[in-house]
This record gives structure tokens, sequence and C-alpha cells, in this order.
């Protein structure tokens, strides 16, 4: 994947940037979707930058797993 990893890298970075310039919500494939950005470094730099993570399934309390 390492020939891929600029434009992941770009994805990531342009929905992260939404996310923070409308206070948690992101339109395009993710509008109305539960998303968070969780802290991850690389081994090479050890530099945090923030990822999005989408639950692509959500629980509600009594309904089925």
């Amino acid at each position: 994947m390492a020939e891929n990893e600029p434009a992941v890298q770009i994805w990531n970075q342009r929905i992260v940037e939404e996310f923070d310039a409308t206070g948690g919500r992101v339109g395009g494939p993710f509008e109305g979707a539960a998303l968070a950005l969780a802290p991850a470094s690389t081994y090479q730099d050890q530099t945090s930058r923030p990822i999005p993570v989408v639950a692509l399934h959500q629980w509600a309390p009594g309904s089925a797993a």
C-alpha cells in the first residue's frame, strides 16, 4: 500500500479538516455516520496525527448485534 499512502493521507486530512471546521459533522459518503477522530502515529517518524474512524454498524441498546 506504500504507493497509495500519500493519497490516503490527503483523503484523511480533508475529512479531519471538515470535521474540525463544522463542529464534528462531515458530508459526502460519511454524512450522517458516527465519525470520530483517533490519534495515530507512524513507526518511521513517531509523529501523531488524527485519522477519521467511522462506525460501519451502529448498535443500539436492545438491538440484535
